[in-house]
């Protein structure tokens, strides 16, 4: 039977039973799918982070936060920093969001790793303080603008944010040991050599798409 258990006013599944979702297969991916993405990471390796810190957030759970903002692909994008008050930051994450946005830290703090620096970067258009008028707000506009072409699809800035964010926060805090998690998270990932210039494979980790990521 379909599954019933939803808050929509229409039936998600389409009528397809949970088996009949789990059995269709993944088209095959575009000839050129490698080489586009990692073009866009040889393209957001060529600007500059050029971080820049703003306001004092708020400070709770040992943990200071700030505003930030940082160049990338898409343009000059919006995030908040997380840093510890006391000692020196010794491991990285980058967290990205899902389409409830981010105002703030949120359930993001506290940080289940002690030590840690946190860069929190805020998705084009949807999040305050960083909105993007040339971009919708609301979700069920965003995720389908400029999905005609891969060369104008929000996703895109969406991945370079996270590229630029991972540069940003080890130009802030060198020598980090650094992880990138969520849906976007699985985009950036594997044209990123490794993680972050680090060639070991534990040096990214992504968790499901819209959640925080996967801690180790």
């Amino acid at each position: 039977m379909p599954f019933a258990g939803h808050p929509f006013d229409f039936d998600p599944t389409h009528g397809h039973t949970l088996d009949d979702l789990l059995n269709i297969g993944a088209p095959d991916a575009p000839p050129d799918f490698d080489a586009f993405w990692r073009g866009c990471r040889e393209a957001a390796d060529g600007i500059p982070p050029r971080p820049r810190l703003g306001r004092l957030v708020e400070e709770r759970d040992g943990c200071r936060v700030r505003e930030i903002s940082y160049d990338t692909l898409g343009g000059r994008c919006a995030a908040l920093l997380v840093l510890p008050v006391d000692g020196r930051a010794r491991h990285g994450f980058v967290i990205g969001h899902g389409y409830g946005g981010r105002a703030d830290a949120g359930s993001d703090l506290p940080l289940p790793l002690p030590g840690s620096a946190v860069l929190l970067p805020l998705a084009p258009g949807l999040s305050e303080p960083g909105p993007r008028p040339d971009l919708p707000s609301v979700p069920r506009g965003h995720v389908l603008h400029g999905i005609g072409s891969r060369d104008t699809y929000v996703l895109g800035d969406c991945v370079a944010g996270l590229w630029g964010a991972a540069t940003a926060l080890l130009e802030l805090v060198p020598s980090l040991d650094g992880r990138l998690g969520g849906g976007i998270g699985a985009l950036a990932l594997p044209w990123d050599d490794g993680g972050w210039g680090d060639p070991r494979p534990e040096a990214g980790a992504s968790g499901p798409p819209c959640t925080r990521p996967t801690w180790r």
